[in-house]
């Protein structure tokens, strides 16, 4: 007859088992994590491998899903520009999938196959693995991984900041076209940035300063309606081919620009060299002479900086025009966009507008690249 505690035996045995078996695969997976690989299901955007080596060996690593891979890329530079919101992300790739469809082409929904949610975007957004950051909460891990990053550290960063920003606020019900840059300068030379309101159950929309406690209104189709009108005609002043104007003068926007830092630049060399030979002959004291070489290693630097960013901005050039011929492109189907596009493209190309109290535009400052794309050919 087997005894009692035979079975007890057994019973703590098993268990025994059962959790040294917990235990080892959790230290596995924390070591392959140490390592950069990921011991998870991947997410949206790359794929498991698996290849076996020999009998009892098998190498795992993650790898990207290209098709996948495009709408997360998208989903970030969207957001990154930081005049959409969460949720506007999903409606906009809900409704590229509907066109894509209609195109005959594939879709872009989540990889369920169900629409984009506001919930599934912000998780993606948050998620760091994307920018080749693994972070494992449960086993304390924030490591470099060694799967390629489908998007740079820095769009990661910019979408983080851009996150935080639009956490400080609530977001509005409607969109305004200018929201944000229409300013007036006051009487005292402070310049105020006109706030938005709309009235009657939404049927009209307003800009908005203040004289004491008294609110002024301004049509907002007056100021937008002035701003896009000046678009369209600098768009006109490109010709018929707008495509093949936009990239060449985005080719000599960029060439003159870098050109001009080099010769900036060059002049403060020939600066410090001047300050080097007067030091020589001492009419100056070292107090003196260290402040003045102090200024131009500070206005060197900023030079360098300058020349450095048009140096990239002239390696992606290409990359450039795509998006501008794409923004000269849809400016031309005004029209047909939605409240939310017209919004986002305007941003793109108006940086801030100046009116007056009665509403009537003073000046009109542009982004750098469109303003530059808009100067008369030599």
């Amino acid at each position: 007859m087997v005894p009692p505690c035979f079975f007890s035996f057994l019973l703590v045995q098993g268990q025994y088992e059962v959790e040294n078996l917990g235990s080892e695969s959790i230290k596995g997976m924390q070591e392959f994590a140490l390592r950069g690989g990921w011991p998870f299901v991947a997410p949206d955007g790359y794929l498991n491998y698996r290849e076996h080596i020999g009998s009892h060996h098998r190498r795992c690593w993650i790898g990207i899903d290209r098709k996948r891979a495009a709408i997360q890329r998208l989903m970030f530079r969207w957001y990154a520009r930081g005049t959409i919101s969460v949720h506007g992300v999903a409606l906009r790739l809900n409704a590229l999938h509907e066109r894509r469809v209609a195109a005959g082409k594939s879709g872009c929904l989540r990889k369920s196959g169900k629409p984009w949610q506001m919930q599934q975007v912000w998780k993606h957004l948050r998620n760091p693995f994307y920018a080749g950051i693994i972070v494992v909460p449960t086993l304390g891990l924030r490591v470099t991984g060694t799967h390629r990053p489908i998007v740079s550290q820095a769009l990661f960063d910019r979408v983080q900041a851009v996150m935080h920003l639009h956490s400080q606020g609530v977001y509005d019900r409607n969109h305004y076209l200018l929201q944000g840059r229409v300013v007036m300068q006051q009487e005292d030379g402070h310049v105020v940035v006109l706030g938005c309101t709309t009235v009657r159950a939404g049927q009209h929309q307003y800009y908005y300063y203040r004289i004491g406690k008294r609110r002024c209104h301004i049509a907002v189709d007056r100021i937008d309606d002035a701003v896009v009108a000046h678009v369209q005609q600098q768009l006109a002043s490109l010709g018929t081919d707008v495509p093949r104007a936009v990239a060449r003068r985005m080719r000599r926007a960029l060439s003159v620009a870098r050109s001009r830092e080099q010769a900036t630049m060059q002049v403060l060399a020939q600066q410090r060299q001047r300050l080097v030979r007067v030091v020589a002959t001492g009419h100056f004291t070292d107090d003196e002479i260290a402040a003045e070489l102090q200024l131009i290693n500070v206005d060197m630097g900023r030079a360098e900086q300058e020349y450095q960013r048009l140096s990239a901005l002239f390696t992606n050039q290409e990359a450039l025009i795509v998006e501008w011929q794409w923004i000269a492109r849809h400016m031309q189907q005004w029209a047909t966009l939605t409240d939310l596009e017209q919004r986002e493209l305007m941003h793109l190309i108006v940086q801030q507008v100046e009116v007056d109290a009665q509403g009537v535009i003073v000046a009109i400052t542009w982004t750098t690249m469109w303003e530059q794309l808009m100067l008369p050919e030599r």
